[in-house]
């Protein structure tokens, strides 16, 4: 991710984006009433923005150490904004298998009551805790999830909700928050946004995007030996790019001097045959 503007110069930049004011030297005790309602955008969009993706900067991790006693009941962390899509309740004593769950109330219930019935261990979020069945004591509790902070204060560089010093800075894309506060203010001022939506949401997909994994691909290439015969070599891994288009891989210089193993081609697959008839059997 690009380097984060400032909260002052993100509204700089709309507001000279938009032309509706001077810029400002300050957003802080601002009397302008353009600048504080471009900041109450700003914090608005920022947390719609926070809610949309599972961004990787707002991922944290919480752990605690499992007492045995069932249900044990561990209090969310106070930054804990929501449990990370697909994430598993994980035990060090169990690499392999992560606690069932979330746990629906019935199957929940049943499992308090009918003895023995612990392993792999079971969870569910419940009154602000998450609760835990069947962790044998002494082990270590792990589950990633999203906290719900997304601006850092310019001055102590703890983690909040909202922006509210020049200095702060955003652990989300600056253009993204720029783009949203702009069709954010024409929408509230009752102006055509359309065109500045579009722009929005394509950013935002490519921002998205970027903000994933990049996923692997085998890439192989033919090559033709000094005897003539086509060699099919394994040229290894390549990253996908964001929008997923496969790398340009350009030729070596010929001619070139290839080892490895050679092994035949695969298969050629299941061997065609006339299809199957009906007969009078």
């Amino acid at each position: 991710m690009a380097t984060s503007l400032t909260a002052l110069e993100i509204v700089q930049r709309t507001v000279n984006l938009l032309g509706i004011t001077t810029a400002p030297t300050s957003i802080v005790g601002t009397t302008d009433p353009q600048i504080t309602n471009l900041l109450a955008i700003l914090n608005d969009a920022g947390q719609d923005l926070a809610s949309r993706h599972n961004w990787s900067s707002l991922m944290e991790t919480m752990s605690f150490t499992s007492t045995g006693v069932d249900p044990q009941a561990e209090p969310l962390p106070a930054d804990y904004d929501r449990t990370r899509s697909n994430a598993s309740l994980w035990r060090s004593g169990s690499l392999l298998t992560p606690l069932s769950g979330p746990c629906p109330p019935d199957i929940w219930h049943r499992l308090l009551v009918m003895p023995g019935i612990r392993f792999p261990g079971y969870w569910r979020m419940f009154g602000g805790n998450i609760e835990i069945i069947g962790a044998p004591s002494g082990e270590t509790v792990t589950v990633e999830y999203m906290g719900n902070g997304w601006v850092t204060d310019g001055v102590d560089g703890s983690v909040k909700t909202s922006a509210s010093k020049d200095s702060d800075t955003f652990k989300l894309p600056s253009r993204l928050l720029s783009l949203a506060m702009i069709w954010n203010w024409r929408s509230t001022k009752g102006l055509t946004y359309a065109e500045e939506l579009t722009s929005f949401e394509r950013q935002f997909e490519r921002d998205v995007a970027a903000d994933r994994s990049a996923r692997p691909v085998a890439l192989d290439r033919p090559f033709r030996s000094d005897g003539g015969s086509v060699l099919l070599v394994d040229l290894g891994w390549r990253a996908l790019p964001p929008d997923r288009t496969l790398p340009d891989v350009p030729a070596p210089p010929s001619p070139v001097a290839v080892r490895g193993l050679l092994a035949p081609p695969p298969s050629a697959g299941l061997a065609l045959g006339p299809a199957f008839s009906a007969t009078d059997e």
